[in-house]
């Protein structure tokens, strides 16, 4: 397992900063996607109401 995460570590690294990014995408796309809603009278997406 140690040789296959050695071999593999470009990989994984990868994978969590896309992991990373992409989260950070969704909950800034929420959170952008609720206040337009809240511009225009409507209701604010559930999860960006924190």
């Amino acid at each position: 397992m140690r040789d296959w995460i050695r071999n593999h570590g470009l990989l994984l690294a990868n994978i969590a900063l896309f992991l990373i990014f992409f989260v950070g995408m969704v909950i800034t796309g929420a959170a952008s996607y609720s206040e337009d809603q809240q511009a225009h009278g409507q209701a604010a997406v559930a999860s960006a109401n924190t």
